[in-house]
């Protein structure tokens, strides 16, 4: 058994509820935990989109940890409120938090009452007041990808409960059913980049169909320059348009959930009866044919004629590209969606993947290191995990997904789509070239 691991190819689950309320309108994560925490993900955060990332902190220390965090959290919440005036606040819990054994709904709850007659909120009006939900997110219990999925479930739980919940709290017995001429779309589309989301809002445009995106950080962590700083920037989906989730005609969610308990998706299928479709990420030809195939089917509209041209013109790329890719051996890594689109993607155009290693999957970067030269890996597509094996082997690095914090753009890159596909392949054959002018021809036939 491994006991050691080198530069991980994962990371923290709180990280990953920052990015969901990131995706939310008017909403603030506070963590749990030591100031450290925060720190660290701000880091990593702001060094991949570029923008300032506000996440507020418990501030545990030695006395919270012997004596319970109640206090530290109840005034970093007083904090929260006074200075950012937020919609929502996400409250997430930490290593350091659950170890010692904080009761965080208890906690919550105790906060609501403390603060029903407090100046603070008690001249808001009822929509302003906040929000507050818990997040047990322990880093040491599983990784990012499942903290995103349970600050999604926190949120729709809270704002659209269950209805057995709704009876319960009316007093009455709960309803069944689905309300008649429903045709709004859930869309699920898990941690994209801010243009993969806007391209997938132009696509759900173009079929004309209703939907809510869920998270959209697509503004968020992608702000326009404007006149000057704001503490909460415009973005993120809406309150009432969570709420509205329950009453859609489908959610169609990219790339099945880490863990079951944790997915706003089925949620929303065994509360509401919202029928869940679960797809792969439309990463490449086919994926991105089944994905306008799904809303073709859901919306009774056809593909539109400006999808099926950028299909053709993604063919046409890729009888150009092949001579330059066949036969390539990529090593591929990073959150299971983005493998396994782009995994799907080099066997579309003839490469033979050495190697594909999710952040699921356990390998850190000294085991993915070796087990590059062992297969005979001769290019890597990742996120900046992998500079270190490509600086040491002298392979080519495209990087794609979380994080990019040693290049710009990664904020505005689109994999997505028929588009993104092309501007992917065009990536990977320019950085072939690329090595073959600087190492000499050989290295384009080996």
């Amino acid at each position: 058994m491994n006991y050691v691991t080198v530069n991980p190819c994962r990371m923290c689950q709180p990280i990953g509820t920052v990015f969901a309320l990131k995706g939310i309108e008017k909403s603030m994560l506070l963590l749990h935990g030591s100031q450290g925490c925060a720190t660290y993900m701000r880091r990593h955060i702001s060094g991949h989109y570029n923008e300032p990332v506000d996440i507020a902190s418990s501030a545990l220390h030695e006395k919270g940890a012997i004596h319970g965090g109640d206090a530290f959290l109840k005034q970093g919440l007083r904090n929260v409120i006074a200075k950012y005036r937020p919609r929502v606040i996400g409250v997430a819990t930490t290593c350091l938090s659950e170890t010692i054994g904080d009761d965080i709904h208890r906690i919550l709850a105790e906060f609501e009452e403390e603060m029903a007659g407090d100046p603070l909120v008690a001249g808001l009006p009822e929509g302003e007041r906040p929000i507050i939900f818990p997040i047990r997110t322990p880093s040491y219990a599983a990784n990012h990808l499942r903290g995103f999925d349970a600050a999604l479930l926190a949120a729709v739980e809270r704002l659209a409960p269950s209805r057995t919940s709704q009876a319960l709290a009316a007093g009455g017995a709960p309803s069944s059913g689905q309300s008649a001429g429903r045709d709004r779309i859930n869309i699920l589309p898990g941690n994209l980049s801010p243009g993969d989301l806007r391209h997938l809002k132009d696509v759900l445009d173009d079929f004309g169909v209703s939907h809510i995106l869920f998270p959209d950080f697509s503004e968020t962590l992608d702000a326009p320059m404007g006149d000057g700083y704001q503490l909460l920037p415009d973005g993120g989906t809406g309150l009432d348009e969570i709420r509205a989730m329950s009453k859609s005609k489908a959610t169609v969610r990219f790339g099945a959930p880490v863990d079951p308990q944790a997915c706003p998706a089925c949620f929303l299928a065994e509360e509401h009866g919202v029928p869940a479709h679960t797809i792969p990420a439309p990463i490449g030809l086919h994926a991105t044919d089944r994905f306008l195939e799904l809303l073709s089917d859901l919306t009774g509209q056809p593909v539109p004629a400006r999808r099926r041209r950028e299909r053709g013109r993604l063919l046409d790329a890729l009888v150009d590209a092949h001579k330059i890719v066949f036969g390539r051996r990529p090593v591929i890594f990073g959150d299971p969606a983005l493998v396994e689109g782009i995994t799907s993607f080099c066997l579309e155009v003839g490469m033979e993947p050495a190697l594909s290693v999710t952040s699921e999957d356990g390998l850190d970067f000294f085991q993915i290191h070796a087990l590059t030269k062992e297969k005979g890996g001769d290019l890597l597509l990742g996120h900046d995990g992998g500079s270190f094996i490509a600086g040491d082997l002298g392979l080519p690095l495209i990087r794609v997904g979380f994080p990019i914090s040693d290049r710009l753009g990664g904020q505005r890159q689109v994999v997505t789509g028929y588009e993104g596909a092309i501007r992917l392949l065009d990536r990977i054959t320019d950085a072939i070239l690329d090595r073959r002018d600087r190492e000499g021809p050989s290295v384009a036939a080996c």
